[in-house]
């Protein structure tokens, strides 16, 4: 049984076409139309959710920055992290308004019953320039980083908070302004 998808691919800005042919044979009725959102939630209810790994979020964000500008990344290797960790880690910083994504889901052509996940990187959103900004610098990074432990908190939206207070802690005292305690 022969199966052909057709997706839309987006490299350098150029738009193309591309069929890839799958050729299958079934014993059993396969779905294969299966969401990678339902798949991350089915994992997740069985213990196997992927971890939110700060230092990737970070390096991920670092790096669009510096790679992004002006044209759309399809794909992003960092020897120290896998390719499940980036696509993961993309696909959150996506849902969590860090960087414009696009993402389509594709049958595996050598296994019909996997789903692979292809990308679009347009760039970071507010928040992402924001939190790269915030967190630039290795020993302010470390600093935070050892702040959310001792507070026991590891939350991207945690971390945010902790990177902007202490970045506003230390202006304060770098400028000898007392905070206005009555706003």
């Amino acid at each position: 049984m022969e199966h052909k998808y057709i997706f839309v691919s987006i490299i350098s800005d150029v738009c193309s076409l591309a069929v890839f042919n799958c050729v299958a044979s079934f014993t059993e009725k396969v779905l294969l139309n299966i969401s990678w959102k339902r798949s991350v939630s089915e994992a997740a209810s069985k213990g196997k959710m992927m971890q939110i790994e700060l230092d990737l979020v970070r390096t991920l964000l670092l790096h669009l920055e510096a790679e992004c500008y002006g044209h759309v990344i399809t794909q992003i290797i960092l020897p120290e992290w896998t390719d499940d960790q980036i696509t993961y880690h993309i696909w959150y910083l996506g849902e969590a308004g860090y960087i414009s994504v696009r993402i389509h889901t594709l049958p595996d052509c050598t296994n019909p019953l996997k789903q692979r996940m292809v990308y679009s990187i347009d760039g970071l959103n507010l928040i992402g320039h924001e939190f790269a900004e915030d967190t630039r610098c290795q020993l302010r990074w470390a600093n935070i980083k050892s702040i959310a432990s001792d507070l026991d908190v590891d939350g991207l939206r945690y971390i945010r908070s902790i990177a902007s207070a202490y970045i506003d802690a230390h202006l304060s005292r770098e400028l000898h302004v007392v905070p206005d305690l009555y706003q």
